[in-house]
């Protein structure tokens, strides 16, 4: 390269840098204009005129305006951990002493709580923390291993109507390549043969937390669905999250839910739980619905049963709210004016059906502090007059 032309470049180079400090120099601007020129996205090119090879060596100055609306990233909801100390068992030690340790060495985490394993699970802050906390050995006294929980590596999905001849064994081998680590077929209680026979759905086990949504099966395809495992109950004291073995309630009558020994003579049922006409173990127990409802959200975000039961409530009582205001509404506009809350329009019953159904879909979702009775009456004449029925 020519010196000269080395020259040229320089001066460039300079002008180009000096371009914006010439610039402001020569404007008779003010201290307020000026700011807000420099807020304002600027770039520096490179002269249309200049080679390529000379371009790229020219440092680019690009000033962008700050984005106020940008993405926050995205935090994982769930940061637990479980720790485990070896030959004792943390969950019945000291949790002032344990929590302590745990706050001096790694800082304040959500909240620590005991599995029935002997271990507890910690809620950590956030990815950071939860990073420090797996590489721990020692807390305090004891010797400890931390590792995440098997249900947010692993997954479990069902498969219906596989045949009976089919082993578990070789299930499990024929879908190894979609990360398969076991195949368990259920079973039910037949009441012909009063004993629990062999059926056709298939629990798998995968090795990910993200299940897939089809297998095959040789040239056989079976589409997988969620695993949703049915409310344990007590045959003891008749409630819910807990076997008989484990129990320490006393024992309570599955049909009238009074504590006594032998056969119950009453007329009428009780329910344990929800103090229903009905026997503690009826499947159309709200509470049971409730904990089924559970069951399924917890699977479905991974969360813990306690964090997805209080979900349910609140979509339930979100609901009920709902339903009630309306029913509120709709009674005192028949008894004085003999008129829906649609006004003057003679609505069917299949087309409230209709109406209702998209009203509260929508209404659900909403933000609860916009939930009033008039914005409830004045939706569900909108969806009326859109479907054309008013």
């Amino acid at each position: 390269m020519a010196e000269s032309d080395c020259f040229e470049s320089v001066e460039e180079s300079s002008s180009v840098g000096r371009g914006y400090e010439s610039d402001f120099s020569t404007r008779g601007m003010s201290d307020n204009s000026i700011e807000r020129e420099s807020k304002k996205r600027k770039f520096a090119t490179p002269s249309p005129n200049k080679s390529y090879a000379h371009a790229i060596q020219t440092p680019a100055t690009v000033r962008y305006r700050p984005l106020r609306n940008a993405p926050r990233p995205s935090v994982p909801d769930n940061q637990h951990i479980i720790i485990s100390a070896r030959g004792v068992r943390l969950a019945e030690e000291n949790p002032i002493k344990i929590q302590k340790n745990i706050s001096k060495e790694y800082g304040i985490v959500k909240n620590i709580r005991p599995i029935r394993s002997g271990n507890i699970i910690v809620n950590c802050m956030d990815g950071m923390q939860l990073k420090q906390l797996m590489k721990a050995t020692q807390l305090g006294e004891w010797q400890v291993k931390c590792s995440k929980p098997q249900s947010l590596l692993s997954s479990q999905g069902c498969i219906y109507n596989v045949p009976q001849e089919y082993s578990e064994e070789d299930i499990k081998y024929a879908l190894n390549e979609y990360g398969v680590t076991k195949a368990i077929r259920l079973t039910y209680y037949d009441k012909e043969q009063a004993k629990r026979a062999p059926s056709r759905t298939i629990k798998l086990f995968f090795s990910t937390p993200q299940m897939p949504t089809s297998v095959c099966i040789g040239f056989l395809k079976y589409r997988v669905k969620l695993f949703v495992p049915k409310p344990i109950q007590c045959y003891n004291c008749q409630q819910f999250g807990h076997v008989a073995t484990n129990c320490k309630r006393e024992k309570a009558c599955v049909k009238c839910s009074l504590r006594h020994e032998g056969q119950c003579n009453s007329d009428t049922a009780v329910c344990v739980n929800c103090k229903g006409p009905h026997q503690s173990n009826s499947k159309d127990c709200p509470k049971r619905v409730e904990k089924k409802k559970a069951l399924k959200k917890s699977k479905e975000l991974k969360i813990s049963v306690g964090e997805a039961t209080k979900i349910v409530k609140g979509e339930d009582t979100k609901t009920f709210v709902v339903e009630k205001e309306l029913n509120k509404q709709h009674i005192s506009k028949t008894k004085t004016h003999k008129k829906t809350i649609l006004g003057e329009a003679n609505i069917t019953a299949s087309q409230m059906v209709s109406i209702m159904t998209v009203a509260i879909t929508h209404i659900i979702n909403a933000p609860k502090e916009r939930i009033t009775v008039e914005n409830v009456v004045k939706y569900i004449s909108e969806v009326a007059k859109t479907l054309k029925l008013v």
